[in-house]
């Protein structure tokens, strides 16, 4: 008997809906400041224009609740003279949170040690400048484009407490202090590790304005 192949004429019956759910996936931020600042939309709006980012603002003389439901927190001259937050950073040491520290005038230098241990600052405050990014050649915690590199030197200066430092792992530098045009041995951005908590430090303030620029 031979076979034909027949064309189905009703292929209609073929047709389903498929539904997929999507896991709400952002990953949240916890914006802390010490008091109102530029910085602090200028963050958020960068930060938040990746949809992958949620951002909450919050000052230190507020209730921080549900700090466990965070992915990072961003201290913005934090802790500070009157405002040392020692609760919500053993909260934060205990929950292995993912600190970035931004350093200002309003910042309290011992309390940030403290907190921020393995950093290699220590003791002693120089004065403040102004200081533009020096990227660094060696950094070796995650890859970036040349491009991206350029841009980052070609920003304006940030608002920088000159400090001490001693110990400094090179290959974790970002990108060091430029001053006058005179790159220097001191971090401007830097990253680092203790006791399984991953930690980052930038030197100084007016991010809002590399936002503008």
């Amino acid at each position: 008997e031979r076979i034909r192949d027949v064309q189905e004429n009703n292929n209609k019956n073929n047709v389903d809906n498929v539904y997929i759910d999507i896991i709400d996936s952002k990953q949240k931020v916890l914006l802390l400041a010490n008091s109102p600042h530029p910085d602090l939309s200028a963050i958020k709006q960068s930060l938040e224009s990746f949809k992958s980012y949620s951002v909450d603002i919050k000052f230190s003389n507020e209730k921080i609740d549900k700090l466990k439901e965070y992915d990072l927190m961003i201290l913005h001259q934090l802790p500070s003279i009157n405002n040392r937050i020692h609760k919500t950073l053993e909260e934060a040491k205990k929950l292995k949170l993912a600190t970035l520290g931004i350093v200002g005038k309003q910042t309290e230098l011992n309390s940030l040690r403290a907190y921020f241990r393995n950093s290699s600052i220590i003791s002693g405050l120089r004065n403040y400048d102004l200081s533009t990014a020096s990227v660094n050649g060696n950094f070796s915690i995650f890859k970036t484009e040349n491009i991206d590199n350029l841009n980052i030197e070609a920003l304006p200066p940030l608002n920088i407490a000159l400090l001490n430092f001693s110990g400094i792992d090179n290959s974790k530098v970002y990108a060091w202090q430029k001053i006058n045009g005179i790159k220097s041995n001191f971090p401007l951005i830097y990253f680092f590790e203790n006791s399984e908590i991953k930690y980052a430090l930038i030197l100084g303030t007016g991010l809002w304005t590399w936002r503008n620029f």
